[in-house]
């Protein structure tokens, strides 16, 4: 999967001095997660899906001057975090459908090294 993100943020913030400053800047930014799995059949109407999943984004950075003059200073960040599990799903019947809940244990983790 692939992302493309555009953000339009707007500060408004009070200085030390009490002052107050404002100003509005946008941003940009990519995604882009893969994953994988496979079902395995435990019994008949129960599966086991053991998966996968890896992600990385990356936003640009951004230089945008505020209603003070002072600049907005924001650097690019990036980062990559994985997550894997297993999907469990029972069939069983509800009056007049048929049903499979799911159980999704999930182990989530940020992969460092990859921040800017």
């Amino acid at each position: 999967m692939l992302n493309l993100h555009y953000f339009n943020q707007y500060v408004h913030t009070q200085m030390h001095s009490g002052k107050t400053t404002k100003g509005q800047y946008q941003q940009y930014s990519v995604s882009v997660a893969s994953d994988v799995g496979h079902s395995l059949s435990l019994s008949p109407g129960m599966t086991a899906t053991p998966y996968g999943k890896i992600s990385f984004f990356h936003t640009r950075k951004t230089d945008d001057e505020l209603d003070n003059q002072m600049i907005a200073a924001l650097p690019p960040a990036s980062g990559m975090d994985g997550e894997m599990g297993i999907l469990v799903a029972a069939d069983f019947i509800c009056p007049a459908n048929a049903c499979a809940p799911i159980l999704s244990p999930p182990y989530h983790m940020n992969l460092p090294g990859i921040v800017e």
